[in-house]
């Protein structure tokens, strides 16, 4: 059978509803005097005796949830979202999981989704906005209530003839470009053209949004090997540190006689450089794997001194949190966490220092296609502790600058 389910918790717990009241008047300018959010399971293929047990078992907590198979929704009173299928359904997916330890056989496949209901009908343009609000298109779209229906395969298309891409003059590639909504610049996609010429065939079309992917700002780090050509330090409370900090690596430079282009990527390696080759520090640990702090010590343990080796990763995600801060900021932890357990070492605490615009400023000041700086900065802050908990993780300190 298939059977769509909503899940409201009880009024004592009902804090996130409170919270959402409040933002819908402080930011969209909405007043409503409840809105209450269900969790939705759309299940498909289970049998009525599994679900029975799942409702009150996998799908909600007794003491904390109550369960409703219908709700009678007016047009106008409700707004309902989910992921986009291609997207991974965290909740759907350990919902599965959790139904396969009631009935090992089960095939039951869910998809989930979240109901708002407000105590009277918005107005169009107040739904438009809440959609905007809610609504990232990279990961969800909004929900269908009327319908319950769902294909894994639905979303499956044609792949796009590439065939001739070797010949295309460079405005038919810029089209091209606009077509795809590939974020390669014009001379990278010109030179993925002449590649391809080299290589006496046209590319297909996964091949050129792998290229896309990698060459995005996050996998070359292009921020981080811009070449900063002038260097000016305009700040209100720290002029005087980040003048020293910048004299300190300009005068390590000079001493390594270092003459490469001025860079982020340079100035956050420079110091391990300086330890090695100048103070010829032997309790730097030296090996293929660039991309971390590791360093030897003595330590006492059980009264025996034993050498361990330490270490420290740090991970930016800059651009793929701004366009999705949970999943950008949840992958930004495990990216540092995998690192230094490839290396070996026990990974046991975590922090996250990160930097936004004015979270307070109103979202209407949000540039065209951006999220707004309160929605990055929370989102981003969510799902930084999500992978944490899950891992079991130490993330015992988050610091928005």
């Amino acid at each position: 059978m298939d059977k769509r389910i909503f899940v409201r918790k009880r009024e004592q717990y009902r804090q996130e509803e409170e919270k959402l009241e409040e933002e819908l008047f402080r930011s969209l300018s909405i007043p409503v005097k409840s809105a209450a959010i269900y969790q939705i399971y759309d299940v498909y293929s289970i049998e009525e005796e599994v679900l029975k047990r799942a409702e009150q078992s996998v799908f909600s907590e007794v003491m904390v949830n109550e369960v409703f198979e219908e709700l009678p929704l007016q047009e106008g009173f409700y707004f309902a979202y989910e992921t986009l299928p291609a997207q991974f359904d965290q909740r759907a997916d350990s919902a599965m999981q959790c139904i396969r330890l009631l009935d090992t056989e089960s095939k039951a496949f869910v998809r989930s989704g979240t109901l708002l209901v407000f105590d009277r009908a918005l107005s169009a343009s107040e739904l438009e906005k809440i959609s905007r609000y809610l609504v990232n298109p990279i990961e969800s779209q909004e929900k269908d209530m009327s319908i319950l229906s769902f294909s894994p395969d639905a979303e499956r298309k044609e792949m796009r003839d590439m065939s001739g891409f070797r010949r295309l003059s460079t405005e038919a590639l810029a089209a091209l470009k606009t077509e795809m909504n590939l974020s390669l610049l014009m001379e990278d996609l010109l030179f993925i053209q002449e590649f391809y010429r080299g290589e006496e065939r046209d590319p297909s079309e996964t091949e050129l949004y792998v290229l896309d992917c990698y060459w995005s700002d996050h996998c070359r780090h292009t921020t981080f090997e811009t070449v900063l050509d002038k260097i000016s330090v305009e700040s209100k409370h720290f002029q005087k540190e980040m003048e020293e900090a910048l004299q300190e690596y300009l005068s390590l430079r000079k001493e390594l006689g270092t003459e490469k282009p001025v860079t982020l990527m340079d100035m956050a390696t420079i110091v391990g450089k300086y330890h090695r080759i100048i103070l010829k520090d032997q309790t730097v640990e030296v090996s293929s794997e660039n991309n971390a702090c590791s360093f030897f010590t003595s330590v006492t343990r059980d009264g025996k001194e034993e050498q361990w080796l330490i270490q420290f990763k740090n991970e930016t995600h800059n651009h793929p949190t701004e366009i999705e801060p949970f999943g950008g900021a949840s992958t930004c932890i495990g990216g540092a966490i995998r690192d230094p357990l490839s290396g070996r070492s026990f990974v046991y605490q975590a922090m996250r220092i990160s930097g936004a615009g004015n979270v307070l400023e109103g979202r209407e000041k949000t540039l065209p296609n951006k999220l707004p700086q309160a929605e990055i900065s929370k989102k981003a802050m969510q799902g930084y502790s999500s992978y944490g908990n899950q891992i079991g993780l130490a993330t015992s300190f988050v610091r928005e600058l």
